[in-house]
């Protein structure tokens, strides 16, 4: 028995269909030159320049499946992970917020009343990204997050063959928004109190709506929710796989006689692609 690995099927399927493209390029190749020499001679220049294609190509490939590999449905994170990567997130565009919105306030020619929205807002992404605050913050999400998780299954453990890893995604994406709105509001609550307001609620939610005016608002709340969609599976999903023995020797020493011999009979169909340029730029289109 062979000790080295053994290829997949996808892996047997991908390398024929890469070698047919790669013999596609090279009759190209030698159709390009051709065209070059014809165009030169005086004779062949009137003459149509010889091109071959792959019109389809049949196979028929005797396979040993060794081993089937079952399908890993991913594992997703803990929402207290997930909303510490998060929190970190959001801190740090706020941060960075916070510095354009600055570098902005020294212009001499804003008008009062977006030199007040501005200041607001500064001194919202500054509160933000104060490390004090990320522990607040972290609650916050991992309570929406949670919530959202304990209807399908227990934290960390498999998903449900219901649920899609696109699903849960999208999902935990939508979680991490609301968490992070609700700890916007509070943040902005807080600001209201310290400064005075004998209606804290009121002036927080006209200053929420100020801020979204500006687009630090939506690059912090899309790109933290993004983080949290990508990052928050500790493993990813994995397809079933078939382990095969493809070379002839491997078929001969791995025995059993023909009964233990799969054909696989499948029809491999050209399709051109050509480079388009027009008014919505260059991009690849199918002949």
């Amino acid at each position: 028995m062979p000790t080295e690995k053994q290829p997949m099927l996808s892996e047997v399927l991908g390398a024929l269909v890469s070698s047919v493209a790669q013999a596609r390029q090279i009759a190209d190749i030698a159709a390009a030159n051709l065209a070059y020499a014809y165009q030169r001679h005086e004779l062949l220049r009137g003459m149509p320049v010889p091109r071959l294609r792959f019109r389809s190509i049949e196979v028929n490939m005797p396979v040993i499946i060794r081993q089937v590999h079952e399908s890993k449905q991913p594992l997703l994170d803990t929402s207290a992970a997930i909303a510490q990567r998060t929190a970190a997130e959001v801190q740090r565009r706020a941060g960075l917020a916070a510095q354009k919105l600055r570098l902005t306030l020294r212009e001499d020619t804003l008008s009062a009343e977006d030199r007040t929205l501005m200041e607001n807002a500064a001194a919202f992404w500054e509160r933000v990204a104060k490390p004090e605050e990320s522990e607040s913050f972290r609650a916050a999400v991992e309570a929406q997050i949670t919530v959202w998780i304990s209807q399908f299954f227990a934290l960390g453990g498999s998903l449900p063959v219901a649920a899609s890893e696109g699903t849960i995604r999208t999902e935990v994406a939508r979680a991490v928004r609301n968490g992070i709105r609700t700890v916007f509001r509070n943040v902005l609550r807080s600001l209201s109190a310290a400064e005075g307001d004998p209606q804290p609620g009121k002036a927080a939610r006209l200053r929420y709506r100020d801020l979204k005016q500006f687009s630090a608002y939506d690059k912090v709340l899309r790109g933290a929710a993004q983080l949290a969609a990508d990052t928050c599976f500790c493993t990813p999903s994995q397809s079933a796989e078939l382990e095969l023995a493809v070379c002839t020797d491997d078929i001969k020493t791995t025995g059993g006689g023909s009964d233990s011999i799969t054909r696989l009979h499948f029809t491999l169909l050209e399709e051109g692609l050509e480079w388009v340029e027009d008014a919505q730029g260059s991009r690849l289109m199918t002949e």
